[in-house]
């Protein structure tokens, strides 16, 4: 019994050593040789270059907006007799829109076209005295003496100075009758577009100013969206490209639009980055309306029948793309010049063909 005792500490500083020296191999770098063998890969990570059809887009969002808006301005400082429309409703081109209160302006008309008479007749009769009046030119300078030749002049002169400035103020007068005239025949406000009439903020107000916004004629078969894209993004839209839009708040109701304005000039968002403003008209749709949050897809490229590959598979190294084709059993660095490129796929124009294996390394 005692011998089989003495053995218990011998195996069991055995068994301690062992697992030391198996530890110890597993954590010894790899030799030079096998460091050179080629990298396995996995047949999960192989990908066959093919033809397919490759869409690249960009993705926006804005509002939608009215393009075609009419403002409705107050033709004069007065009060508002009466509207003939209500907010929302549908007019046409040269309906009534409201009427204002011309007693006032009737008046000072009244007032200026009194004023003018009596300049036309004061006129008329200075004319008849000068007609009257002998004519100095014939007397001669003995008959007269210096001092009374230089006050006929003086006079003369000053009557010819009257004369014109009082024909000015004769213009001036009668022009402003012509544009009290005019306020007059605008007090009946008429529709300049069809469409629907919307209220700026108050609805039917009765005292205004002159040029004060009071509402809009839109029209709502023609609806825009107005997004903003980045520097990197804006040199890619052009207008005419076609672009699939969403309503954010339907988001089963789907519409056609086109690219029809790019910003030239950069505007600075809150965090300092330029931003571009890029203009869709959109197709009619009888749930949109201003106001709406929209997403665009913009097609930017696009080809029926692109080599492609996964766009993961490609690398690059300074100016140069490349990928790894699979050679027999081993991978290999081949250069590739790219096309249309996405998130997902890439084109490959030249250095493949149709068939060949890229892995991922």
């Amino acid at each position: 019994m005692r011998k089989k005792k003495r053995w218990i500490p011998v195996l069991l500083i055995a068994g301690v050593l062992g697992i030391t020296a198996f530890l110890y191999i597993q954590s010894r770098p790899v030799n030079n040789m096998e460091a050179s063998a080629p990298q396995s890969y996995s047949q999960a990570l192989e990908f066959e270059a093919k033809q397919e059809a490759l869409v690249q887009t960009i993705e926006v969002k804005g509002k939608s907006s009215y393009i075609r808006e009419t403002a409705v301005y107050a033709p004069f400082a007065g009060t508002i007799q009466s509207w003939a429309v209500k907010e929302g409703e549908q007019i046409s081109e040269g309906a009534l829109l409201f009427e204002m209160e011309t007693d006032d302006l009737r008046k000072q008309l009244a007032v200026k076209q009194a004023n003018v008479d009596k300049m036309q007749t004061e006129q008329k009769i200075q004319q008849a005295v000068q007609s009257l009046a002998p004519d100095s030119s014939r007397t001669t300078a003995a008959s007269v003496g210096e001092q009374e030749a230089f006050a006929r002049y003086t006079d003369k002169e000053t009557d010819k100075l009257q004369q014109k400035l009082d024909s000015i103020n004769l213009a001036m007068l009668q022009n402003e009758i012509k544009e009290t005239q005019e306020l007059i025949s605008e007090a009946r406000y008429l529709a300049k577009a069809d469409g629907i009439f919307l209220f700026d903020e108050k609805k039917e107000p009765k005292r205004v100013a002159e040029q004060e916004l009071l509402g809009k004629i839109v029209d709502l078969t023609q609806l825009k969206m107005v997004a903003t894209v980045g520097e990197y993004e804006v040199f890619q839209i052009k207008e005419g490209l076609p672009v699939d839009v969403r309503i954010d708040a339907l988001p089963n109701d789907k519409l056609k639009g086109k690219v029809t304005e790019v910003s030239k000039f950069a505007k600075s968002g809150n965090d300092g980055v330029s931003k571009f403003e890029v203009t869709v008209e959109l197709e009619p749709h009888d749930r949109l309306i201003a106001g709406l949050g929209l997403t665009g897809t913009i097609i930017v490229d696009q080809k029926d029948n692109a080599l492609v590959v996964p766009t993961i598979t490609v690398q690059r190294d300074g100016d140069d793309y490349f990928v790894y084709v699979l050679n027999g059993t081993e991978p290999e660095k081949r250069i590739v010049q790219i096309g249309i490129e996405t998130a997902e796929q890439t084109e490959i124009i030249e250095g493949l063909q149709e068939g060949d294996k890229v892995v991922l390394q």
